[in-house]
């Protein structure tokens, strides 16, 4: 009696943890699409009427859905990222249109040619290259990286702002950087841009110190460019990943004061980051044994390394 006791009491025990594996699982919100439907709805930085306002959404836009809390869900629209209330939003497992950039946030990243890891590999991406999303299936990303279109799984992206290329008359093209992404030209760099190019001259023979961050102790290349950007009040969600940070810019159009990043190991990550200074340089704390300098970043290594950029301001 006491025996078939224990083996009744193991097997609820089994059929309970499953249960409860089971319900978190379908608490857990997988990636899906919304389509706005109401005329006029904010999406805010937290999931309360309190939250500071991010962007205004109007009927029918088609954003990303990332997960819900309460009556709020998290959304993302052409790189903004917040909270809408739910009432305003009618959510669909499958959705294509126009949802914006991605950054890729893994190294070897595959596409595939079905949302499965059973799919064909199409490519691989490394971190810090851009795609194109065009949709959700399946709580995967539908996306496209150059011709190739396929579906890439939501864990290794991440969602960005990105300056489009405006069409012109004649409908020459535009040129893409090695992000695969075409980009706007503008007159020049801001005064803050070019402020910031200036500052960070002063820190030129500061010796690579691991882990610097100040012009005491040295600096390691983030450090550099972290210090530097916060005497101008402009701090980042990631030391260690900066390139989640503004808008994407091609090589083509880089101008002083962008953030420029390279896959310096050649291992498929981002593994370095420095300051445009114009005229095809930049500013940075190369590695240990050197010290802050400027060097040429059109050709040879650091050309040939040369992932993507982003431009902060």
């Amino acid at each position: 009696m006491k025996k078939r006791f224990m083996l009744m009491f193991g097997f609820l025990l089994l059929a309970g943890l499953f249960m409860t594996t089971k319900a978190y699982a379908q608490e857990t919100t997988d990636l899906k699409v919304g389509k706005v439907t109401g005329s006029i709805v904010n999406v805010r930085t937290t999931p309360s009427t309190g939250g500071q306002w991010v962007t205004t959404l109007s009927e029918s836009c088609e954003v990303l859905i990332h997960g819900q809390e309460n009556s709020w869900y998290k959304v993302s629209y052409q790189g903004n990222i917040g909270y809408m209330y739910a009432e305003y939003l009618e959510p669909r497992a499958n959705g294509e249109g126009k949802y914006g950039y991605a950054v890729v946030t893994g190294s070897f990243v595959r596409i595939r040619s079905i949302p499965s890891t059973e799919g064909i590999i199409l490519g691989t991406l490394s971190e810090g290259l851009n795609v194109k999303v065009l949709g959700v299936k399946d709580g995967w990303y539908k996306v496209q990286y150059g011709n190739v279109v396929g579906f890439m799984n939501p864990e290794y992206l991440e969602p960005i702002k990105m300056i489009e290329q405006p069409k012109t008359s004649n409908n020459t093209g535009s040129k893409t950087g090695s992000s695969g992404s075409s980009t706007k030209k503008t007159s020049g760099p801001s005064s803050t841009a070019q402020k910031i190019v200036s500052t960070s001259k002063q820190y030129i023979g500061i010796r690579y110190v691991y882990g610097g961050s100040s012009p005491s102790t040295g600096f390691d290349c983030s450090g550099l460019v972290t210090y530097v950007f916060k005497q101008y009040g402009i701090t980042f969600k990631q030391r260690t990943r900066l390139y989640l940070d503004g808008a994407n810019v091609s090589y083509n159009n880089l101008m002083p004061g962008d953030l420029v990043f390279f896959d310096s190991n050649r291992n498929g990550t981002i593994g370095h980051v420095g300051i445009y200074v114009g005229n095809g340089s930049f500013i940075h704390a190369p590695r240990p044994g050197a010290k802050v300098r400027i060097e040429s970043m059109t050709s040879g290594f650091y050309r040939n390394t040369f992932v993507c950029a982003r431009r902060v301001v």
